[in-house]
């Protein structure tokens, strides 16, 4: 199926990571005659005032336009383009249409291999999956590389458009790897409850048990959860220096969704860890031109808690704190948010990676300038339409803007 949170909270929330940018213009200075410094204008032209307003301001939208066989819609311009930001009429301030993405535009994909999350049964069918990609394509549309996740963080591994490199890569990375599931600790306790209790010591013996094994169970779901965002985060950040469009194509569950009786109720202070969150990530995506694929994405997963219509709601976004919760950031949602694709419980993974690589071939990236918010972290819309029969768009869907 194509579906196309501060401070530290009690189990759940995690101190969000802060990026501060700060540019500083220094002005040219000459010396008076009496030692002072008297500082001077520097004189800029219209051209080099537009491009700072424009570095500043000016937003970038990686826009796929597909028919109804799902194959991509070339030779459009501008003028077919239709611009709403918060469901006001938007002016597009560049355009530019891409053929061959891998070779002109500078695109790159990357596999998320997610030691992390994953359980043997998702790698292996990983390894399959990527080995008949390698069998049906000689070369990938665009250069690819392995991003592999563990408990120590992520490794990038070279680049190539040779799909036999990879899969040997694929090989090396996941020989002997060692997986470890949240619940395996929490569902050995559970098996007590089908043992007959001989005295009240013994009862609140395995109650105490159980009680420490769901609270083992919550920290793990927490450290997966905080290593996989941040890991996400960081490589959205290393991307806004690299010229190009990341197409990060991750395959699995990916991290845990924080929610359910063992983790503490969404107060207020939690609902803004999230939201935090949020507008990091998907901030951080938006800039690096970040594309987010969540693929062969287990809607029914024990550890994933989001149901279909669940993800249904949230695509209309999460315009205030009070809104946020463990949801708001799920895998599905965040891939939505930056124009991805979302694959629920598909059978034919090959096809599916096949799909979110072809996301590179053609497309138009169309630039707007947002306008300053009256308050930090304003949510706004972003609708983008062509006015031709048949076609669907699929781009970011939404931004958080500043003052």
């Amino acid at each position: 199926m194509t579906c196309e949170g501060g401070g530290k909270v009690e189990r759940r929330s995690w101190c969000c990571l802060a990026l501060l940018c700060a540019a500083i213009n220094l002005s040219a200075q000459s010396v008076a005659g009496d030692g002072s410094a008297k500082p001077q204008l520097i004189p800029r032209t219209s051209a080099e005032r537009e491009a700072q307003y424009a570095a500043h301001r000016r937003i970038l939208l990686n826009v796929q336009v597909t028919d109804l066989s799902g194959n991509a819609v070339t030779g459009l311009d501008a003028e077919d383009f239709t611009l709403r930001i918060d469901h006001k009429p938007g002016r597009i301030s560049s355009f530019k249409a891409v053929q061959d993405g891998g070779a002109t535009a500078r695109a790159h994909a990357f596999f998320v291999i997610d030691v992390l999350n994953d359980s043997s049964r998702d790698l292996a069918n990983t390894r399959k999956a990527i080995e008949e990609l390698a069998g049906s394509a000689g070369l990938l549309p665009l250069p690819t590389s392995l991003i592999v996740l563990t408990e120590n963080g992520t490794e990038t591994l070279t680049a190539t458009r040779r799909a036999a490199d990879i899969v040997a890569e694929l090989r090396r990375v996941t020989k002997n790897v060692q997986l470890r599931n949240c619940t395996d600790d929490w569902n050995n306790a559970a098996l007590g409850k089908t043992i007959t209790v001989t005295s009240v010591s013994e009862l609140a013996d395995r109650s105490q048990y159980r009680e420490e094994a769901a609270g083992r169970t919550s920290d793990c779901l927490n450290k997966k959860y905080q290593l996989s965002l941040t890991a996400l985060l960081d490589f959205a950040h290393r991307q806004q220096s690299v010229p190009g469009r990341a197409i990060l194509i991750w395959i699995g569950p990916g991290w845990p969704i924080l929610y359910g009786p063992e983790f503490v109720t969404d107060t207020r202070d939690v609902r803004q860890n999230f939201f935090a969150n949020l507008v990091q990530v998907s901030t951080r995506m938006r800039e690096g031109q970040v594309t987010l694929d969540a693929v062969f994405w287990p809607a029914s997963s024990p550890v994933a808690k989001l149901n279909p219509s669940d993800f249904e709601t949230l695509m209309s976004g999460t315009s205030t704190a009070a809104q946020a919760s463990a949801r708001s950031v799920a895998m599905p949602v965040l891939a939505h948010i930056s124009g991805g694709q979302v694959y629920m419980n598909n059978k034919n993974l090959t096809r599916a990676l096949t799909a979110c690589l072809a996301d590179a071939n053609a497309y138009y990236v169309l630039g707007f300038d947002s306008e300053p918010s009256d308050m930090p972290d304003e949510f706004r819309v972003i609708q983008v339409s062509v006015d031709k029969p048949g076609v669907t768009v699929r781009t970011t869907t939404e931004y958080y803007a500043q003052p």
